[in-house]
Protein backbone atom coordinates (compact mmCIF):
# COMPACT_ATOMS: atom_id res chain seq x y z
CA UNK A 1 0.00 0.00 0.00
CA UNK A 2 1.35 3.36 -0.86
CA UNK A 3 0.38 7.22 -0.68
CA UNK A 4 -3.25 7.06 1.33
CA UNK A 5 -4.89 7.52 4.40
CA UNK A 6 -6.99 5.86 6.96
CA UNK A 7 -8.95 6.99 9.58
CA UNK A 8 -11.41 6.33 12.03
CA UNK A 9 -11.01 2.28 11.17
CA UNK A 10 -12.90 0.19 13.60
CA UNK A 11 -9.89 -2.37 14.05
CA UNK A 12 -6.11 -2.07 12.59
CA UNK A 13 -5.66 0.75 10.29
CA UNK A 14 -3.33 -0.95 7.74
CA UNK A 15 -3.41 -5.19 8.62
CA UNK A 16 -1.74 -7.89 6.43
CA UNK A 17 -1.42 -11.38 7.23
CA UNK A 18 0.66 -14.58 5.85
CA UNK A 19 3.15 -12.87 3.40
CA UNK A 20 4.92 -9.42 3.01
CA UNK A 21 3.23 -6.61 3.98
CA UNK A 22 5.03 -3.06 2.69
CA UNK A 23 3.34 0.69 3.57
CA UNK A 24 4.56 3.73 2.20
CA UNK A 25 4.08 7.44 2.64
CA UNK A 26 0.79 6.86 4.24
CA UNK A 27 -1.01 8.70 7.42
CA UNK A 28 -3.20 6.72 9.80
CA UNK A 29 -5.31 8.15 12.40
CA UNK A 30 -8.05 7.37 15.04
CA UNK A 31 -7.92 3.39 14.69
CA UNK A 32 -9.84 1.05 17.27
CA UNK A 33 -6.41 -1.40 16.92
CA UNK A 34 -3.16 -0.77 15.94
CA UNK A 35 -1.51 1.33 12.92
CA UNK A 36 -0.19 -1.08 10.89
CA UNK A 37 -0.17 -4.36 11.62
CA UNK A 38 1.23 -7.78 9.74
CA UNK A 39 0.61 -11.06 11.78
CA UNK A 40 2.27 -14.40 10.65
CA UNK A 41 3.99 -13.24 7.54
CA UNK A 42 7.74 -12.61 6.52
CA UNK A 43 8.26 -9.26 6.46
CA UNK A 44 7.01 -5.91 7.09
CA UNK A 45 8.26 -2.88 5.37
CA UNK A 46 6.89 0.35 6.93
CA UNK A 47 8.24 3.94 5.55
CA UNK A 48 7.57 7.18 5.67
CA UNK A 49 4.11 6.99 7.45
CA UNK A 50 2.44 8.42 10.41
CA UNK A 51 -0.01 7.07 12.95
CA UNK A 52 -1.90 9.39 15.56
CA UNK A 53 -4.10 7.95 17.74
CA UNK A 54 -4.21 4.20 17.80
CA UNK A 55 -5.44 2.32 20.47
CA UNK A 56 -3.37 -0.42 20.52
CA UNK A 57 0.52 -0.14 18.63
CA UNK A 58 1.43 2.17 16.73
CA UNK A 59 3.41 -0.68 14.07
CA UNK A 60 2.84 -4.21 14.91
CA UNK A 61 4.58 -7.00 13.49
CA UNK A 62 4.33 -10.52 14.89
CA UNK A 63 6.78 -13.85 13.52
CA UNK A 64 8.09 -11.83 10.65
CA UNK A 65 10.70 -9.02 10.68
CA UNK A 66 10.11 -5.48 10.57
CA UNK A 67 12.09 -3.13 8.37
CA UNK A 68 10.85 0.78 9.72
CA UNK A 69 12.13 3.84 8.81
CA UNK A 70 10.81 7.46 8.45
CA UNK A 71 7.93 6.96 10.80
CA UNK A 72 6.39 9.36 12.89
CA UNK A 73 4.15 7.64 16.03
CA UNK A 74 2.31 9.30 18.46
CA UNK A 75 -0.05 8.19 21.06
CA UNK A 76 -0.42 4.45 21.29
CA UNK A 77 -2.61 2.64 23.95
CA UNK A 78 0.42 0.22 24.19
CA UNK A 79 3.99 0.03 22.48
CA UNK A 80 4.54 2.65 19.60
CA UNK A 81 6.68 -0.37 17.32
CA UNK A 82 6.82 -3.26 18.50
CA UNK A 83 8.54 -6.57 16.69
CA UNK A 84 7.81 -10.34 17.83
CA UNK A 85 9.17 -13.63 16.93
CA UNK A 86 11.45 -11.53 14.14
CA UNK A 87 14.50 -9.07 13.89
CA UNK A 88 13.62 -5.27 13.91
CA UNK A 89 15.69 -2.68 11.65
CA UNK A 90 14.41 1.08 12.37
CA UNK A 91 15.96 4.25 11.53
CA UNK A 92 14.48 7.66 11.37
CA UNK A 93 11.56 7.46 13.67
CA UNK A 94 9.66 9.16 16.23
CA UNK A 95 7.75 8.20 18.83
CA UNK A 96 5.66 9.82 21.42
CA UNK A 97 3.04 9.08 23.91
CA UNK A 98 3.27 5.36 23.45
CA UNK A 99 0.94 3.68 26.65
CA UNK A 100 4.21 1.07 27.17
CA UNK A 101 7.20 0.78 25.70
CA UNK A 102 7.99 3.18 22.75
CA UNK A 103 9.99 0.36 20.96
CA UNK A 104 9.98 -2.94 21.87
CA UNK A 105 11.53 -6.34 19.96
CA UNK A 106 10.70 -9.53 21.86
CA UNK A 107 12.86 -12.91 20.41
CA UNK A 108 14.69 -11.11 18.30
CA UNK A 109 17.65 -8.82 17.17
CA UNK A 110 17.17 -4.97 17.35
CA UNK A 111 19.17 -2.60 15.31
CA UNK A 112 18.22 0.75 15.97
CA UNK A 113 19.45 4.32 14.44
CA UNK A 114 18.55 8.18 14.42
CA UNK A 115 15.50 7.72 16.55
CA UNK A 116 13.84 10.38 18.78
CA UNK A 117 11.64 8.43 21.78
CA UNK A 118 10.12 10.19 24.44
CA UNK A 119 7.28 10.23 27.12
CA UNK A 120 6.31 6.83 27.11
CA UNK A 121 4.76 5.08 29.87
CA UNK A 122 6.92 2.36 29.31
CA UNK A 123 10.56 1.58 28.51
CA UNK A 124 11.88 3.78 25.80
CA UNK A 125 13.53 0.61 24.46
CA UNK A 126 13.23 -2.86 25.21
CA UNK A 127 14.79 -6.22 23.89
CA UNK A 128 13.45 -9.04 26.07
CA UNK A 129 15.15 -12.09 24.29
CA UNK A 130 17.80 -10.83 21.99
CA UNK A 131 20.70 -8.17 20.72
CA UNK A 132 20.79 -4.46 20.27
CA UNK A 133 23.01 -2.37 17.88
CA UNK A 134 21.77 1.44 18.81
CA UNK A 135 23.64 4.61 17.70
CA UNK A 136 22.47 8.19 17.36
CA UNK A 137 19.36 7.57 19.68
CA UNK A 138 17.93 10.35 21.97
CA UNK A 139 15.31 9.61 24.58
CA UNK A 140 14.04 12.90 26.07
CA UNK A 141 10.77 14.69 27.34
CA UNK A 142 9.03 16.10 24.26
CA UNK A 143 6.27 17.58 25.64
CA UNK A 144 5.80 21.66 25.53
CA UNK A 145 6.35 21.89 29.26
CA UNK A 146 9.27 19.91 29.91
CA UNK A 147 7.88 18.57 32.97
CA UNK A 148 7.67 14.99 31.77
CA UNK A 149 9.62 11.93 32.23
CA UNK A 150 11.14 10.73 28.78
CA UNK A 151 9.99 7.57 29.62
CA UNK A 152 8.35 6.21 33.18
CA UNK A 153 10.53 3.07 32.62
CA UNK A 154 13.68 2.90 31.40
CA UNK A 155 16.35 4.57 28.61
CA UNK A 156 17.30 1.13 27.51
CA UNK A 157 16.81 -2.37 28.53
CA UNK A 158 18.50 -5.38 26.69
CA UNK A 159 18.24 -8.98 28.16
CA UNK A 160 21.40 -9.50 26.16
CA UNK A 161 24.29 -7.90 24.71
CA UNK A 162 23.93 -4.04 23.93
CA UNK A 163 26.15 -1.51 21.93
CA UNK A 164 25.09 1.93 22.31
CA UNK A 165 26.89 5.01 21.31
CA UNK A 166 26.33 8.55 20.27
CA UNK A 167 23.02 8.10 22.17
CA UNK A 168 21.44 10.68 24.95
CA UNK A 169 19.52 9.04 27.66
CA UNK A 170 17.55 12.05 29.75
CA UNK A 171 14.85 12.18 32.65
CA UNK A 172 13.56 8.91 33.08
CA UNK A 173 12.53 7.51 36.13
CA UNK A 174 13.95 3.65 35.95
CA UNK A 175 17.51 3.09 35.12
CA UNK A 176 18.77 4.89 32.24
CA UNK A 177 20.39 1.74 30.67
CA UNK A 178 20.12 -1.89 31.64
CA UNK A 179 21.75 -4.70 29.95
CA UNK A 180 23.76 -8.52 30.64
CA UNK A 181 26.04 -6.78 28.74
CA UNK A 182 26.95 -3.77 27.06
CA UNK A 183 29.66 -1.64 24.64
CA UNK A 184 28.79 1.77 25.43
CA UNK A 185 30.49 4.78 23.74
CA UNK A 186 30.18 8.38 23.61
CA UNK A 187 26.69 8.45 25.26
CA UNK A 188 25.30 10.60 28.21
CA UNK A 189 23.27 9.34 30.57
CA UNK A 190 21.51 11.79 33.00
CA UNK A 191 19.10 13.25 35.63
CA UNK A 192 17.56 10.13 35.84
CA UNK A 193 15.02 8.66 38.85
CA UNK A 194 17.21 5.10 39.25
CA UNK A 195 20.67 4.31 38.28
CA UNK A 196 22.67 5.00 35.35
CA UNK A 197 23.64 2.28 34.19
CA UNK A 198 23.12 -1.13 35.62
CA UNK A 199 24.83 -4.33 33.85
CA UNK A 200 23.71 -7.91 35.58
CA UNK A 201 25.48 -10.18 33.83
CA UNK A 202 29.15 -11.66 33.78
CA UNK A 203 30.04 -10.90 30.07
CA UNK A 204 32.55 -7.80 29.47
CA UNK A 205 31.12 -4.84 29.40
CA UNK A 206 32.63 -1.30 28.32
CA UNK A 207 31.63 2.43 28.90
CA UNK A 208 34.48 4.78 27.47
CA UNK A 209 34.16 8.16 26.76
CA UNK A 210 30.50 8.90 28.26
CA UNK A 211 29.01 11.13 31.16
CA UNK A 212 26.60 9.33 33.67
CA UNK A 213 25.36 12.62 35.78
CA UNK A 214 22.48 13.92 37.88
CA UNK A 215 21.06 10.92 38.16
CA UNK A 216 18.89 9.74 41.77
CA UNK A 217 20.97 6.74 42.44
CA UNK A 218 24.35 5.19 41.65
CA UNK A 219 25.89 6.12 39.04
CA UNK A 220 27.32 2.80 37.02
CA UNK A 221 26.73 -0.83 38.96
CA UNK A 222 28.08 -4.28 37.59
CA UNK A 223 27.32 -7.44 39.50
CA UNK A 224 28.95 -8.67 42.35
CA UNK A 225 28.99 -12.18 41.97
CA UNK A 226 31.06 -14.62 39.39
CA UNK A 227 33.47 -12.66 36.63
CA UNK A 228 32.70 -8.92 36.77
CA UNK A 229 33.63 -7.91 33.46
CA UNK A 230 33.02 -4.76 33.53
CA UNK A 231 35.56 -1.53 32.48
CA UNK A 232 34.97 2.14 32.76
CA UNK A 233 37.34 4.63 30.91
CA UNK A 234 37.80 8.20 30.11
CA UNK A 235 34.12 8.91 31.23
CA UNK A 236 32.92 11.55 33.77
CA UNK A 237 30.43 9.95 36.63
CA UNK A 238 29.64 13.13 38.68
CA UNK A 239 26.85 14.60 40.44
CA UNK A 240 24.59 10.66 41.09
CA UNK A 241 23.07 10.62 44.34
CA UNK A 242 24.82 7.31 45.34
CA UNK A 243 28.32 6.21 44.75
CA UNK A 244 29.72 7.10 41.30
CA UNK A 245 30.63 3.35 40.49
CA UNK A 246 29.76 0.45 42.32
CA UNK A 247 31.22 -3.05 41.46
CA UNK A 248 33.54 -2.78 38.60
CA UNK A 249 36.95 -4.81 37.11
CA UNK A 250 38.23 -1.73 36.17
CA UNK A 251 38.10 2.41 36.15
CA UNK A 252 40.83 3.81 34.53
CA UNK A 253 41.00 8.21 33.50
CA UNK A 254 37.47 8.69 35.04
CA UNK A 255 36.87 12.13 36.34
CA UNK A 256 34.65 11.22 39.31
CA UNK A 257 32.98 14.09 41.47
CA UNK A 258 30.26 15.24 43.70
CA UNK A 259 28.84 11.97 43.66
CA UNK A 260 27.55 10.28 47.19
CA UNK A 261 26.13 13.63 48.60
CA UNK A 262 29.46 15.00 48.34
CA UNK A 263 31.49 17.73 46.99
CA UNK A 264 34.89 17.67 45.18
CA UNK A 265 36.71 15.13 43.33
CA UNK A 266 37.40 11.44 44.04
CA UNK A 267 40.81 10.55 43.05
CA UNK A 268 41.92 7.40 44.55
CA UNK A 269 43.74 5.02 42.96
CA UNK A 270 44.90 1.39 43.73
CA UNK A 271 43.81 -2.17 43.33
CA UNK A 272 44.73 -5.12 41.26
CA UNK A 273 43.01 -6.56 38.55
CA UNK A 274 40.60 -9.69 40.07
CA UNK A 275 41.13 -8.99 43.63
CA UNK A 276 38.51 -9.10 45.95
CA UNK A 277 36.45 -5.54 44.81
CA UNK A 278 38.55 -3.83 48.15
CA UNK A 279 39.49 -0.84 46.46
CA UNK A 280 37.70 2.16 47.56
CA UNK A 281 37.46 5.97 47.38
CA UNK A 282 34.96 8.59 48.80
CA UNK A 283 32.20 8.21 45.67
CA UNK A 284 33.26 4.90 44.38
CA UNK A 285 33.17 1.35 46.57
CA UNK A 286 34.41 -2.26 45.58
CA UNK A 287 36.27 -1.77 42.53
CA UNK A 288 39.12 -4.46 41.18
CA UNK A 289 41.54 -1.70 40.05
CA UNK A 290 41.50 2.01 39.36
CA UNK A 291 44.17 3.50 37.45
CA UNK A 292 44.65 7.66 35.84
CA UNK A 293 42.11 8.82 38.04
CA UNK A 294 41.58 12.52 36.29
CA UNK A 295 41.39 15.40 38.39
CA UNK A 296 39.62 17.59 35.74
CA UNK A 297 37.02 16.71 33.48
CA UNK A 298 37.24 14.76 30.50
CA UNK A 299 36.11 16.46 27.23
CA UNK A 300 35.48 15.03 24.29
CA UNK A 301 32.69 12.81 25.45
CA UNK A 302 29.07 12.53 25.21
CA UNK A 303 27.44 12.62 21.75
CA UNK A 304 28.67 14.51 18.92
CA UNK A 305 26.72 18.01 18.48
CA UNK A 306 23.32 17.86 16.23
CA UNK A 307 22.71 13.95 17.31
Amino acid sequence: MSDCEVTESGSHGIYGQEGDLSVTNCAVSDVGGAGVALSEGALATVTDVSITDADTYGVYVKDADGVVSGVTMTTSGSQGIYITGGDGEITDVTVSGAGSSGVQVSTGDLTLSEATIGNVGGDAVYVSNGDALISDLQVVDLSSAQDEYSAVGGGIDVRGHALVTNTLIDKTEGYGLYAESAEVSYTTISNGVDRGVTIYGNSASSITYSDVIDNGSYGVVGVSKGTNGLQVSKSNITGNYEYGVYYAQLMDGCYVADNYRLSGVDTASGGTIDASFTTKGTQFIYLDSVTSPSSTEVSGTGPSTGS
